[in-house]
């Protein structure tokens, strides 16, 4: 696991929320963290980052360093979490990225909105096999009333 993975346990977050306003801690580097370890292969080291992020996310409104670090830097997050989903990532973990896509819902609804058009126009992103039109289907169905009340 990186350097910083007791900071990416969500269960840290849980039990200190307040550990987000400590002037001495860098909200942006810790969350880059927490993004570059979705990525890693070993499956205990994502599922520990998707837990960082479903307890980080629902507090951007509450601690301002969290919300503008998210505001900032959401839109990677949300590619990271995509890339995943569209195959980097082990289908056992799709749970687990799916928690982190509800949590930008719901908490984040304005900015996915906006992320998501603009992470789904890139050619061959996903996957070159993806067209268009399922990327719109797709995306439509995140941003679905329905999701949004999960």
């Amino acid at each position: 696991m990186p350097y910083c993975a007791p900071l990416a346990n969500g269960q840290a977050l849980k039990r200190k929320p307040d550990l987000f306003l400590c002037s001495s801690l860098d909200v942006k580097a810790v969350f880059h963290c927490g993004v570059i370890s979705l990525k890693f292969p070993e499956a205990p080291t994502v599922k520990s980052a998707c837990g960082f992020f479903t307890e980080l996310l629902p507090r951007c409104g509450e601690i301002p360093p969290v919300g503008q670090v998210v505001h900032e830097n959401g839109k990677m997050l949300l590619q990271t979490v995509l890339e995943g989903v569209g195959g980097q990532a082990s289908r056992n973990l799709m749970d687990q990225l799916a928690e982190i896509l509800f949590a930008l819902n719901k908490h984040c609804f304005s900015y996915l909105s906006i992320w998501i058009k603009e992470v789904m126009q890139q050619d061959g992103f996903p996957s070159a096999r993806v067209t268009p039109e399922q990327k719109e289907i797709f995306s439509q169905q995140i941003l679905s009333p329905m999701s949004h009340k999960r």
